[in-house]
């Protein structure tokens, strides 16, 4: 009986992950194949020109809206309901069809901190979100 106490204790401290971009993974797509659930993925200042297709629960963290620039967009897909962006800027223009976040079907999706900037010319979609 002890034994199962102490197990069912132990199970229940597991923790989330911390990924760190670019010193721990060198592209934000690593980190999140690297990524379950519920971990955070801290991205450090710099521009990272690439698509995050996100399929998980996480928390992806910049190191501010003016420090950390993704120049493409986020994509949130089934599985990534309840996932957190905070401190990180969105700017996308003609090269993604001017949407900084596409949305399918997931609700619950927080940004805090965030700054969306369209850059595009006499672009079809000028929206900072898609479904």
């Amino acid at each position: 009986m002890i034994l199962f106490v102490a197990l069912f204790c132990c199970s229940a401290m597991v923790s989330a992950a911390i990924l760190q971009v670019p010193s721990q993974y060198v592209t934000i797509i690593a980190a999140h194949a690297a990524a379950a659930n519920g971990d955070t993925i801290l991205v450090g200042p710099g521009t990272f020109m690439q698509r995050v297709d996100v399929s998980k629960r996480i928390t992806l963290i910049g190191a501010g809206y003016d420090l950390t620039t993704i120049t493409s967009y986020l994509a949130f897909a089934t599985g990534s309901a309840r996932s957190v962006s905070e401190g990180i800027r969105l700017q996308f223009g003609a090269h993604v069809s001017g949407v900084g976040a596409l949305i399918g079907e997931v609700d619950s999706l927080v940004f805090r901190r965030c700054f969306f900037n369209n850059t595009a010319t006499g672009n079809s979609n000028p929206y900072a979100f898609s479904r």
